[in-house]
């Protein structure tokens, strides 16, 4: 934990400070072992917020979006640690200087039944999560609490396939969009939205499916309409596919 501590420390003195405004869904498939995780934001590029651990588990950390805190918890996921124990580091101000800035989920297929997550106390705007066996949904400057429950609902049921599963994701950040998504982007919801999905012998890096919609000026478009046209396409035409990633700047 000492190289964890000094590297995060230097990490922020060095950096500046990231904003990403965001809400995003995370589910496991506990018999398939599949991951899929999907997020929209007001912000140029919100893919990043994740790490996965392919059959293993997955850490979002987003609002401040401390990278050496989630590739730290990405780790122990690895290392088959108890989230509670990985919670209680990187939710402590003494190891993570800007903790009150975060907003973190964890889960993995060893606890499927506890996922946990965390917001800090600076977060801004609306803020909030919903949690159920395998599934979490969080966000921060949001329009309000609908946002969440509304991505939460149409996660709810139980997908047949893995690409089913990506399509419920989908659909999660379009009902997030139309409960009104982030609160800086108006009527467009979103500038920037990503869903990615790990089936349990992907490498970390190589999802089975990645598509990525970035750099879309605040308030012009919406980000995750963007991003379903991309998803249907992809369905229609490359699902069969080893791997597919795509980063697409509309």
């Amino acid at each position: 934990m000492k190289d964890f501590e000094k590297c995060l420390c230097i990490a922020l003195l060095l950096a500046p400070a990231a904003g990403h405004a965001t809400w995003s869904v995370a589910k496991l498939d506990r018999e398939a072992k599949t991951i899929v995780v999907a997020g929209a934001s007001c912000s140029y590029m919100v893919y990043g917020i994740a790490s996965v651990v392919p059959g293993k588990g997955v850490a979002i950390v987003q609002a401040g979006s401390n990278g050496d805190v989630r590739a730290y918890a990405a780790e122990q996921i690895a290392a088959d640690r108890p989230l509670a124990a990985i919670l209680a580091e990187i939710e402590n101000p003494d190891k993570v200087p800007d903790v009150s800035d975060q907003q973190y989920a964890l889960l993995s297929f060893a606890e499927s039944e506890r996922p946990l997550t965390f917001t800090g106390d600076n977060v801004t705007g609306w803020k909030g999560s919903l949690t159920a066996p395998g599934l979490t949904v969080q966000a921060n400057t949001m329009v309000g609490e609908k946002v969440v429950a509304a991505a939460f609902a149409a996660m709810a049921e139980n997908a047949k396939t893995d690409i089913d599963l990506a399509e419920q994701a989908v659909r999660a950040l379009r009902a997030g969009s139309e409960a009104g998504g982030d609160v800086r982007c108006g009527d467009a919801t979103a500038a920037s939205a990503f869903v990615s999905l790990y089936r349990p012998t992907d490498h970390a890096g190589v999802p089975y499916l990645n598509l990525v919609i970035y750099g879309i000026e605040a308030g012009t478009d919406n980000a995750v309409s963007r991003l379903e046209q991309l998803f249907l396409a992809w369905r229609g035409q490359d699902a069969g596919n080893t791997s597919t990633q795509r980063f697409v700047v509309p």
